[in-house]
């Protein structure tokens, strides 16, 4: 199961509900997000490739990619490509 948190990371749980892993997750980069003062949600010129803002959706297709959607000003779907 995919888990967006607002707060720049998906988080991918098993079966089980335990945590698999958490894609993007980074505490500087979270900080810097969530700093009001900086408003990164409205700024895409701050936005860095590889690097979630607000992720709030997302989904697996048939081959196990990820697509996800982010809350931001113009809104953005990524998408993550399986690899192996």
């Amino acid at each position: 199961m995919l888990v967006p948190d607002l707060h720049v990371c998906i988080t991918l749980l098993n079966l089980q509900n335990e945590v698999i892993t958490q894609l993007a997750d980074n505490e500087a980069w979270r900080a810097k997000v969530l700093d009001k003062a900086i408003g990164m949600r409205t700024k895409h010129n701050l936005w860095e490739p590889g690097k979630f803002v607000h992720p709030y959706d997302a989904c697996f297709d048939r081959n196990g990619d990820i697509f996800f959607a982010e809350w931001v000003v113009t809104g953005r779907v990524s998408k993550l490509v399986k690899v192996g």
